[in-house]
């Protein structure tokens, strides 16, 4: 379920947001293929997450974040190959 209110703070007041919202709204944003939003929010989410000393969820993020940055590359791949 997509909370519009939460998706617009997370994109323009991204600090209001605690790590783990920052961190589905970067999911969402990948899972819409916008990676470079995606990507910021991944990276404003590990910020929280080390302010709060919290390890497992930055893990999580991080194993997301390899993810989705390895499928889009896979991606980019797939539409040069058939371009190119």
């Amino acid at each position: 379920m997509s909370n519009p209110i939460l998706d617009l703070l997370a994109r323009f007041a991204p600090a209001l947001l605690s790590g783990r919202s920052l961190h589905l709204a970067a999911l969402k944003a990948a899972a819409r293929d916008r990676v470079a939003l995606a990507e910021r929010l991944f990276a404003r989410a590990a910020g929280r997450y080390a302010e709060a000393y919290d390890p497992d969820s930055n893990t999580r993020l991080r194993a997301h974040r390899r993810r989705i940055m390895r499928r889009s590359a896979g991606a980019a791949d797939r539409v040069s190959t058939v371009t190119g």
